[in-house]
């Protein structure tokens, strides 16, 4: 049991070890980066063979098929993100038009609304003269 309980402990601080470590292993900061360039002339190699400049004036077609394809998808890309943003202007000036007519169109019909109130309100007041016309004429001829 005694064996058992030292080997859980010795296992469980190794398992843990790494949670109390100070720093990263490879540090950026202190890094030499003339160190990096000075392994990279020691170990280069010359070759046989020097290539010939390249004119890149000359070149204009893409040989490889995939590289065309692609270029060929990221111009298909942009053409659609254009086509994009010039839909998405228009989208919002019908929607400057729409929101223009839509608040003629409810001032409008707040007037008619109003103006509908004012109607029968005179025709309320014709109707109540003519009746007291009425009962004028009805208690005349009562006389």
């Amino acid at each position: 049991m005694k064996k058992a309980v030292m080997f859980l402990t010795a296992l469980t601080l190794f398992a843990a070890t790494p949670a109390f470590a100070d720093g990263l292993v490879f540090d950026p900061e202190t890094y030499n980066a003339n160190t990096e360039a000075a392994m990279a002339n020691k170990y280069k190699t010359q070759g046989t063979y020097a290539a010939a400049p390249v004119d890149t004036k000359k070149t204009t077609d893409v040989a490889d098929v995939t590289t065309r394809q692609n270029n060929n998808m990221q111009n298909a890309l942009f053409e659609l993100d254009s086509a994009q943003v010039d839909l998405r202007n228009q989208l919002l000036e019908h929607r400057a038009k729409y929101t223009e007519i839509d608040n003629q169109y409810r001032m409008v019909k707040e007037q008619r609304k109003v103006q509908n109130k004012t109607v029968k309100d005179f025709e309320k007041r014709i109707n109540r003269i003519e009746k007291t016309k009425n009962q004028i004429r009805k208690s005349m001829n009562l006389q």
